[in-house]
């Protein structure tokens, strides 16, 4: 029997799709408009240790963390307006309720008539992401130092500069050398610590 050739088109674009999203390394998902599995890669089981017929039928959301749901559903929602969408990095359960963190792109497919949904681009990015949460723990707390120390030392410095601008009145003439060179270091001693909270503040 012949086969039609849209019959022909539609087979041979299902098995690139296939073999797409079978041989690539990345978490590939199909959804229906509001979020539901319709497909789900083999690649989930070596990034999330769940197979993929587990997900079928659930809902996306669901594997969600919580504090993060929000975010998702709202660059979700960007599909009405827009035809792709990448979503920031978000944490999505895995086996043991583990969550590692993804980075996905979603884009709207529902009109082709091969895939039908919403294709879910996603990569594991947990390595990537505790690394930038790691480090920002350490400028945080560089800049919890610096700015700790910069103000402990300010406050005796201003006393000092100012008991030094009182003495100038009573001092001798044969002293005034000596106060004028403590109220010199005073003053570079205060621009140093006002230097160090400014670079504390510009930690990002």
């Amino acid at each position: 029997m012949s086969v039609r050739f849209d019959e022909y088109f539609e087979r041979l674009s299902e098995q690139r799709f296939k073999a797409l999203v079978q041989d690539g390394s990345d978490l590939v998902a199909i959804l229906d408009p509001d979020a539901n599995y319709k497909y789900v890669s083999p690649t989930s089981k070596s990034i999330l240790g769940i197979d993929p017929e587990q997900f079928i039928g659930k809902n996306a959301f669901d594997f969600i963390h919580r504090e993060d749901l929000e975010q998702v559903i709202s660059q979700f929602r960007l599909l009405s307006e827009q035809k792709r969408v990448k979503i920031r990095p978000f944490r999505f359960k895995g086996i043991d309720g583990h969550y590692h963190w993804i980075e996905t792109i979603i884009t709207d497919m529902t009109d082709d008539i091969v895939v039908a949904g919403i294709v879910a681009n996603s990569r594991d990015v947990t390595r990537r992401i505790e690394e930038e949460i790691k480090t920002q723990n350490v400028i945080d707390r560089l800049r919890e130092i610096a700015w700790m120390q910069a103000h402990q030392v300010r406050a005796p410095l201003a006393n000092i500069m100012g008991l030094s601008k009182l003495l100038w009145n009573g001092v001798e003439d044969s002293s005034r050398e000596s106060l004028q060179h403590l109220t010199r270091s005073a003053e570079e001693l205060d621009g140093i610590i006002k230097d160090i909270i400014r670079k504390a503040e510009r930690l990002t």
